[in-house]
Formats: C-alpha cells, structure tokens, sequence
C-alpha cells in the first residue's frame, strides 16, 4: 500500500510537471510572437522615419532651388501636418506648392480644402489635394466637379484679363484660379467634419 502511494504521488508530480513544461512552451511562444510583432514594428517604423527624412531632404532642396529658406519650408510642413497631413504628405503638399509657384502659406487652405474635397468625393485627402493643386496649375475645372467644387476658369481668368486690359502672366493665371477654388470651396467647408 505505501508503495502504491508513493507511486500516485510520482505520477501526479510527474503530471504537475509536464502541464508546468506546456504553460512554460505556451508563454515561450507568446514571447516569441510579441517580440516578432515588435521588432516588425520597429523595423517598419524606421523605414518610414527614413523615408520621411529623404522626403524633407528633398523638399528642403528643392526650397533651396527656389530661392525658400529651409525655416520657411520646415514651419509650412510643420502647419500642414497641424491639419492632419502625416508623414511625407506634408512634405509633398509643400513640395506641390513650390512646383507650382504657390505661396507656402497657402499649403494649410489647400489642405482643408482637399480633405473636405476627400470626404465629398470618398479618395483620400492627398489625392484630392493633388487633384485641387493640378486644376490651378493647369486650369481643368472638369478634376474638381466630382469633389463638389464649381469653377469656370476660362470665366475667371477672361474677367481678370478685361480688368488689367492685358494678357495674364502664367503666375498671375494660376493666382486666379487659386481664388476661384477658394471661393468654390465655401460650399463644401465642413464635409471633413461631417464624414
């Protein structure tokens, strides 16, 4: 009998140990993953950090180029970002306006006004933003329709041309139709919010 006892005594520890030995493996394993899930994470997080410092590299260049001081480009990128552009879209955003020989500080409009185009038109914010930036570089009015803005350039820009008795320069034509977005962009203000 007291042999018999010691034996389920050696068969429950021997139990209790091997279920101990699977908890350890489990929670061995739950390690592993999470540290696989973190180091994916912290690689991908440096990746775009370094993406990110290309970008305003870039960007700072091509300020550079057209004669913009890297604080004036850096403090435009920063307010752009305040509105909820992330990563290099802010830089882009910028970049956009200098391509254009737009003014910087017109960056945190266009960029309300694209996310307010973005939630009426279901794209998401820098794809209408390059759409908005494109219709006043190059004049298609038709881009910007489906965002629910309303303009007519050729309208615009022959009324600006009676008033100055003279052909607009290119700069002064995509200044006109920035205006016309701008007060196109009145009927959709809030359609952000409201999304």
């Amino acid at each position: 009998k007291a042999g018999r006892g010691a034996s389920t005594g050696i068969d429950s520890i021997t139990v209790s140990m091997a279920k101990g030995a699977v908890a350890g493996n489990l929670l061995a394993e739950a390690f592993k993953g999470a540290l696989s899930v973190a180091k994916s994470w912290t690689i991908e997080s440096v990746k775009m950090a370094a993406h990110e410092a290309r970008a305003e590299a870039a960007g700072l260049a091509l300020a550079k180029a057209h004669g913009i001081t890297a604080r004036a480009f850096l403090a435009s990128v920063e307010a752009v970002r305040k509105v909820g552009y992330h990563g290099d879209e802010a830089v882009h955003t910028i970049n956009r306006l200098i391509i254009a020989d737009l003014e910087l500080s017109k960056g945190v409009g266009l960029a309300k006004i694209a996310k307010d185009a973005a939630a009426i038109e279901n794209i998401e914010a820098p794809e209408a933003l390059e759409k908005l930036l494109q219709a006043i570089e190059f004049g298609n009015a038709r881009a910007l329709r489906s965002a629910g803005l309303r303009v007519d350039f050729v309208k615009d820009l022959a009324l600006e041309e009676l008033k100055l008795g003279r052909t607009l320069s290119d700069n002064e034509a995509i200044q006109v139709r920035y205006n016309a977005v701008v007060r196109a962009a009145a009927a959709i203000q809030g359609a952000h919010a409201g999304a």
